[in-house]
């Protein structure tokens, strides 16, 4: 778990960048933390996901990608 965490935590500093929300979309990242928030049955990985959704939308381009991404 711990591994998941910490991948989560770097996908959202990463996606703090101009252009890091827009290059991790196009890998399916974003989608797949979307789901890890909304199904994961471990809460800590679950809020870990919600905070990093929230880290995402911190940028313009981040907003944009969460717009198109189904939720």
């Amino acid at each position: 778990m711990i591994e998941l965490k910490t991948a989560l935590w770097a996908m959202g500093h990463f996606t703090t960048s101009s252009m890091g929300a827009k290059y991790l979309h196009g890998y399916g990242v974003i989608k797949a933390i979307v789901a890890l928030a909304r199904s994961c049955s471990v809460y800590s990985v679950k809020m870990t996901a919600v905070y990093v959704l929230s880290m995402i939308a911190t940028s313009k381009e981040g907003v944009a990608v969460l717009n198109t991404t189904s939720m």
